[in-house]
């Protein structure tokens, strides 16, 4: 059985939750990666649970806020928010189960940043969250996909197909 894709092909009985994920791009079409405090080597894009009466656009740019320190509009502009939301279920969380959730659907929003270097992070925690991450770098997409853990990778090659297209039209349209 997948451990990802159309959720209504999961089943009506199992829950996922909606999650919002961050993916600031540069001007060589690199993205942002950052590395889970508790779990070095553990490389991912940012993301969180996207609130009541909140659109997965608004909850990418307060998750960024609050795990990276990185404001939209200020640090970084929005680009688009790709429509159809990735599943993947959490192998084994019994934390998830509690909360009724076989694991997360993942809807992705692609982050501009002008500028040389790293954007200005701020990985202490923002709004009264804890730090999730130490260290951010930049990747290509393909390594981005690659490092992932293995259950979010199909979400993630799909992002990657669904959004280099997208990267790319909007880095010619700056020429």
């Amino acid at each position: 059985q997948s451990t990802w894709g159309d959720c209504s092909r999961s089943g009506m009985a199992e829950k996922f939750r909606d999650c919002a994920v961050v993916v600031v791009f540069n001007e060589q079409g690199e993205v942002l990666v950052c590395q889970r405090k508790e779990k070095h080597g553990s490389w991912q894009f940012p993301q969180g649970g996207v609130e009541q009466e909140e659109t997965p656009a608004a909850a990418a740019s307060r998750e960024m806020f609050e795990e990276i320190g990185i404001e939209a509009n200020k640090h970084v502009n929005i680009v688009d928010t790709l429509p159809e939301g990735q599943c993947y279920r959490v192998p084994g969380s019994e934390s998830w189960a509690k909360k009724g959730y076989v694991g997360q659907r993942l809807f992705f929003s692609l982050f501009f940043f002008e500028g040389a270097g790293l954007p200005p992070c701020d990985l202490s925690g923002q709004g009264g969250q804890k730090a999730e991450f130490d260290s951010v770098r930049w990747n290509s997409l393909e390594n981005a996909v690659a490092e992932i853990v293995e259950f979010k990778r199909p979400a993630y090659q799909w992002f990657a197909t669904n959004a280099r297209p997208l990267i790319e039209k909007f880095l010619r349209s700056r020429i």
